[in-house]
């Protein structure tokens, strides 16, 4: 009996000192919240700080005394009075804690989550993407920059720095200007179906990312104008057309009206956005004729040129080359292999250009299926005067342009084993072409039939003036004997 009281006195003590401790800390944690953080985000801390009490309670539900319960009571006088908008109940026959933060609402609906780890923050603790509807902690951002440079990981654009914006300072701040390819969906309402149908057949529209309503609009009808029947409404939906590309998943939005996007007078597209053309219950006949298969015009053109030209060798050169697993890439920052895209491009031009077409290349299975090396006799056209070099030109744009005038070329007749070298030249002083083939000397240009063997070329920039002195014919002196 006696180690039983003394039991209950060393308790009765501990809570009394647990109760002391506690009134401490409400009024050191109130001064320092009025001191230091404004009413918003004294909601923010309270309701983590009370997420992690009521963890506590549960686990310390089936130990809960008395005096404990007093403690906790004591705790939630303190947060009531931190936050006079707070309403907090106990119950001390379970140990358990609810409460309603916000005056006059529930916050949590202005709790947004992250697009990737889906934790819930307030908005300033969240990053946006201003091109399209990505919401990430900076957590998350990191590690997506680091394994994906450069390339917002939602809609897998490539992005600066400057493109992420705080969320909750988000509001009007408008993407630089970019071209976007948007889908276009043609959808018809169901009568006795909460959802639309779609039908015909999917197409692609070019438009920039900031366009007015009215240009969209009337593009969209010439997009629609094969389908008898009002056009019912346009909205923005997702790729598959069920749901609405803009607000979250819960809200169960079926599409957004243009209209309601529409900011001073102009529309933002994002990215993730498709656009669907909506239409009233058609009749079948009607429905058939837009379901009918079209054989469109594209469907007659070549898909493989017929001729190859310099700029497809151009643009095969700066075109953007993945480098996967099979092939990475040695980050020196990580240390580490990784998967990364190669793009080379040309900073600066110099005013002689000399371009080698790779004629020769190796095959891990050529002629007779055996590995080795062929000659590329493909016809490659290239211009003689006014190569336009700007768009494969990633520095400074030179004065005068990146125009190019030819004046020599390199051609090769034969095979890997063996051939015959020839070179047309275009004087400097003349200006006139001839064509070298040994001790032989044509005049004749480089173009049509004479463009099928050229293997080098060499270019000039336009309006380039230089100095030539040719070589002149010296009278030769003999010195007579003395």
């Amino acid at each position: 009996g006696q180690a039983w009281c003394d039991d209950k006195t060393a308790q009765h003590v501990f809570s009394n000192k647990l109760m002391k401790i506690s009134e401490l800390l409400r009024d050191e944690v109130q001064k320092y919240l009025e001191k230091n953080f404004d009413n918003t985000v004294k909601d923010v801390n309270l309701k983590k700080l009370w997420k992690k009490k009521k963890q506590s309670s549960r686990q310390q539900s089936s130990k809960t005394s008395p005096e404990e319960c007093s403690i906790l009571s004591s705790l939630t006088s303190s947060k009531s009075d931190l936050c006079p908008s707070t309403t907090v109940s106990s119950s001390t026959s379970t140990g358990t804690l609810t409460e309603k933060v916000g005056g006059g609402g529930d916050t949590s609906s202005s709790w947004k989550s992250c697009n990737i780890c889906l934790e819930d923050m307030v908005d300033s603790d969240l990053v946006s993407h201003i091109h399209c509807t990505a919401q990430l902690c900076r957590e998350c951002l990191d590690r997506s920059m680091k394994a994906s440079p450069d390339k917002c990981p939602v809609c897998l654009a490539q992005c600066e720095d400057s493109e992420w914006v705080q969320l909750d300072q988000s509001s009007g701040v408008r993407p630089p200007l970019r071209m976007l390819t948007i889908p276009v969906i043609l959808m018809m309402e169901q009568a006795d179906r909460d959802t639309s149908l779609r039908m015909g057949h999917p197409r692609l529209i070019r438009v920039a990312n900031t366009v007015k309503l009215s240009s969209l609009v009337r593009l969209l009808e010439s997009v629609a104008d094969g389908v008898s029947g009002a056009l019912l409404s346009i909205q923005v939906v997702s790729d598959s057309g069920d749901w609405c590309s803009r607000c979250p998943g819960q809200e169960r939005c079926r599409g957004c009206d243009l209209g309601r996007l529409v900011d001073g007078g102009e529309l933002i597209l994002k990215p993730g956005d498709s656009i669907a053309i909506k239409f009233p219950e058609l009749e079948k006949n009607a429905l058939e004729e837009v379901n009918r298969t079209r054989q469109d015009q594209s469907m007659e053109m070549d898909r493989v040129k017929q001729e190859l030209d310099l700029f497809d060798c151009l643009d095969a050169f700066s075109s953007r080359e993945v480098l996967d697993q099979a092939n990475p890439w040695f980050c020196p920052i990580c240390r580490r292999n990784q998967t990364a895209t190669k793009t080379l491009s040309v900073w600066r031009y110099p005013d002689f250009l000399v371009i080698y077409l790779k004629r020769f290349v190796y095959l891990e299975r050529g002629p007779g299926g055996h590995a080795g090396s062929v000659k590329l006799d493909n016809r490659v056209s290239f211009p003689l005067a006014g190569l336009d070099l700007t768009p494969y030109l990633s520095g400074p744009l030179q004065q005068g342009g990146e125009l190019f005038d030819l004046y020599g070329a390199v051609c090769h007749y034969g095979s890997v084993t063996g051939g015959h070298y020839t070179a047309y030249a275009k004087h400097c002083q003349t200006q006139e072409w001839n064509h070298f083939n040994d001790a032989q000397v044509d005049p004749r240009v480089p173009e049509g039939d004479s463009q099928d063997d050229v293997y080098v070329l060499f270019y000039k920039r336009s309006g380039l003036t230089h100095n030539v002195n040719p070589p002149t014919a010296v009278a030769k002196t003999t010195n007579s004997p003395p």
